[in-house]
Parts: structure tokens; sequence; C-alpha cells
């Protein structure tokens, strides 16, 4: 099972640039479970984008059983949240707030593929912004 993040603004109409895909070429996940630790960009004390290896990770993949790590770049332990909203492809509740300035979750419990997660990174006294999660098989 395959999960990607996308940012539903105008900009994912433009074309972003996609994350190396831990997916095999038919879309399915055949290797054992990953971390993947995202950077979270800020402006203005509000997130304006998630980067993997120094690329855009607006449209990200993972498997079922894969982690991911968030973390806002360059500011330490800066509070945050993550909030999955209509459906959590995690594991235990859908808002996880950062701690020690990183918010971790498991994909998995009942992730479905091809389902489109949608989810806010929020900083605290800050702006919010919206990507998605897509799980594929």
């Amino acid at each position: 099972m395959m999960i990607s993040l996308t940012r539903t603004t105008t900009l994912l109409l433009s074309g972003l640039a996609l994350v190396s895909s831990p997916v095999m070429a038919d879309g399915h996940c055949e290797r054992a479970p990953q971390t993947f630790k995202l950077k979270i960009k800020l402006k203005n004390n509000k997130p304006t984008q998630v980067l993997h290896k120094g690329r855009n990770a607006e449209d990200f993949n993972v498997c079922l059983g894969d982690s991911i790590q968030w973390q806002v770049s360059g500011f330490g332990r800066k509070d945050f949240y993550i909030n999955f909203e209509g459906g959590n492809p995690t594991p235990g509740g859908a808002n996880r707030s950062s701690n020690n300035g990183k918010v971790l979750v498991t994909i998995g419990g009942g992730a479905q593929a091809g389902k489109i997660y949608k989810y806010s990174i929020g900083v605290v006294g800050g702006g919010e912004w919206d990507p998605r999660v897509i799980v594929d098989r």
C-alpha cells in the first residue's frame, strides 16, 4: 500500500515535482517499511512547503507500514501539528502535536489503497497549510 502527500492549491494544477517514490513501477509496494523525514518550510510563521531530501514533497508516496516524520526546517523545536481531516491513514488520533519539534506517524490501521487523505500542517501562533495523503496499493 502506498500513500502520497499532495498540496491542495492551484500549485497542484501547475504540475509539481514528484519525490522519489518507494513504489515499484506497477504501483505496488515491494520492500520493507521505511521512515521518511519531511521538512516543513515556514515564511512569516506559516507553513509554505514540505521537502524530502531537498525536493518538493507535496506529492509524496509511502507504503503501508512506513513512518513519516515531519519537522520544521531551521527552527529546532518549533511547536506545530498535523491534523488529518475526513479520514486518518494512521492508527491513533487524527490530530498530532509536535513532540520535541517533530511529529511521527506510522501508516496503517484503516489506510485504504487509492484513497486521498487531506491533512493540515499548523504552526502554533502562526498559519496553516493543507497537503493531502493518497494511499496506493
